[in-house]
């Protein structure tokens, strides 16, 4: 328990949050029957997130650059997906 909690305090929130909605925004368009505008617009918000986070990152000195990139590029790629297939 202890652990997580270390993690938490390193590890930026926003980072995390932007991993997390580019997660979502994937499952929802991959198991959604309709071409909605609520994926794309979550991939652009996880894609813009990410940037703030690393932003946040380099002025805090905090960990979770990975996250926050890994956010970025899904963001990225799922908004592209999605407006192509739709």
């Amino acid at each position: 328990m202890e652990k997580i909690k270390e993690f938490m305090r390193e590890t930026n929130g926003l980072a995390i949050f932007s991993f997390l909605l580019a997660i979502f925004a994937w499952f929802y368009s991959a198991f959604s029957n309709e071409c909605s505008d609520v994926p794309p617009f979550l991939s652009e918000a996880a894609a813009l997130i990410g940037i703030f986070a690393l932003i946040w990152l380099k002025r805090r000195k905090q960990k979770g650059g990975f996250l926050a990139v890994s956010g970025i590029f899904l963001g990225i790629v799922g908004m592209f997906l999605l407006i192509t297939m739709c």
